[in-house]
């Protein structure tokens, strides 16, 4: 390829164990350097940015989609969605003589069983506005949240009944 341009990236939107998505309206908006779609299940990120390769335009995306997971663990429990990776569309912007459609994607399959009980939402989460920066990252706040709701965190012991 002479010159690379990433148009997109998708990914696929799994529900947590006790979130299903009963048939919600698709959510579409857009950040500084993207757009996005996330319809039935599946996140179609389109770039506005320039980015040569699926590496440069997944960090821009991945910090937003874990801003996005984050703040609906902050809102909605322990882990309720969470967004993997499947492919990018990667164009040649300078084509000589023909145009180049390159596809990459990664898979796996995995197969277990249990018996629990689901929360049904009518719509997907809205991802997070901008996480103010302060001294703790969100990553932190949420993991500090799963210990406090799992009666481990050494934080907040106040809160607990003695």
């Amino acid at each position: 390829m002479n010159d690379p341009h990433v148009e997109s990236l998708t990914y696929r939107m799994e529900a947590g164990k006790h979130v299903t998505f009963n048939s919600p309206p698709p959510l579409e908006g857009e950040a500084d350097a993207f757009r996005y779609r996330l319809a039935d299940g599946a996140l179609l990120v389109s770039m506005k940015d320039h980015h040569p390769t699926e590496e440069s335009a997944r960090l821009v995306v991945d910090q937003f989609l874990r801003s996005w997971e984050i703040d609906a663990e902050l809102r909605l429990g322990p882990q309720p969605m969470r967004f993997v990776f499947q492919r990018s569309r990667i164009i040649d912007r300078d084509p000589r003589p023909r145009t180049a459609y390159v596809m990459v994607a990664r898979g796996g399959c995995a197969i277990g069983g249990s018996a629990t009980f689901t929360v049904g939402l009518p719509n997907y989460p809205v991802p997070a506005q901008r996480f103010p920066r302060r001294r703790r990252r969100p990553d932190h706040v949420a993991a500090a949240t799963r210990g406090f709701a799992r009666g481990r965190s050494r934080c907040c012991r106040w809160l607990t009944p003695a």
